[in-house]
């Protein structure tokens, strides 16, 4: 069997409820005779009988195969670094198991991908479906945060600075080129109660570094199929304050980023200064309050997150600021 050209990559904790409308929807793709692609589900430390459901939806007749392989280490970002080990393909794209692909998705990927080489990642267009529920009134200020929308107009999206990894589709060679500089994500995805995410924007920003482009093209499409429990004020709060938590390794990377000279850029790499910054900000929105759907206190849950990090960090925060930006170093020279 020759080597696919693209890999579609379905990381997943519990899904067996939601995985066999993705895998449906998988199985519709309509790609041409020349095409060679595969799919992975990565069963990332299920309790439930995921890797069974997987395999009985999976229909004898699909276009393309289907593996299921185990990560038993939880968090999302353990999960798409396992799926870029097993696959092979030229364009590897991630799918989150309530995600509905298009079903001209891989075919689009691919010419995507092809058309434009200095495109290490692409980003696909979300749209919400609520199955007959009548979101939050304050859902569609919030839609980005659960993936839906666009990420910019069509074309580079670099200055944006990340893509969300539902529906993404990342060049392999790019990948390689990463992980041949040293590049070990620190974001893996939430965890128990280590409410972090942003495992996407820590893998954009490294290609950035290392002189990709990020690529959003709107005929790439997906269906997020949003469960009830993820329309609750509590669980928006939830993820906020996870942005929260997680921004502060995303620090690294912007301070070792940043070109422009003067005080500033030199105090951002304090923990100190980071710490004080992060109070005062989170006592503003605490003061100002607010009920359900203030934007308000969505921002001071993301900096109560903050805070959380920051102390995470306390005592290596200058440490691992050097480490980063000797990663982003070698990232910039691994491609000439």
């Amino acid at each position: 069997m020759r080597r696919p050209d693209v890999s579609l990559v379905i990381c997943t904790r519990d899904g067996a409820t939601r995985l066999p409308a993705a895998l449906a929807h998988l199985a519709a793709q309509r790609t041409s005779a020349g095409l060679a692609w595969e799919v992975l589900v990565v069963d990332n430390a299920s309790t439930d009988d995921t890797a069974a459901v997987a395999r009985a939806a999976w229909p004898a007749g699909a276009p393309a195969p289907l593996r299921i392989v185990a990560e038993p280490r939880p968090g999302l970002g353990h999960a798409r670094v396992r799926g870029f080990e097993e696959t092979a393909g030229d364009v590897v794209g991630f799918v989150d198991d309530d995600n509905w692909l298009a079903p001209d998705w891989v075919e689009v990927a691919a010419a995507v991908m092809r058309a434009h080489p200095q495109a290490g990642a692409c980003g696909s267009a979300g749209e919400p479906f609520f199955d007959g529920r009548t979101p939050p009134p304050w859902f569609a200020e919030n839609a980005v945060a659960y993936a839906v929308g666009e990420p910019g107009e069509a074309g580079d999206v670099t200055g944006r600075g990340a893509l969300w990894g539902a529906g993404l589709a990342v060049r392999r060679a790019a990948w390689l080129g990463l992980r041949a500089a040293g590049f070990e994500p620190m974001l893996v995805g939430r965890r128990g109660d280590r409410p972090t995410a942003g495992e996407d924007t820590e893998l954009c920003v490294a290609l950035i570094a290392a002189g990709w482009r990020l690529w959003f093209d709107p005929r790439l499409r997906f269906r997020h199929a949003i469960e009830p429990a993820r329309l609750q004020w509590a669980y928006a709060r939830r993820v906020h304050y996870g942005f929260g938590v997680s921004s502060v390794l995303m620090d690294y990377y912007h301070a070792a980023l940043e070109r422009r000279p003067g005080l500033r850029p030199r105090l951002q790499r304090l923990w100190a200064w980071r710490m004080l910054a992060a109070t005062a900000w989170w006592a503003w929105y605490r003061a100002r309050g607010g009920g359900e759907g203030s934007r308000d206190v969505l921002q001071a849950e993301l900096r109560r997150g903050r805070l959380r990090g920051l102390l995470d960090e306390c005592g290596v925060y200058a440490r691992r600021g050097r480490d980063v930006r000797e990663l982003v170093r070698r990232l910039a020279a691994s491609r000439g």
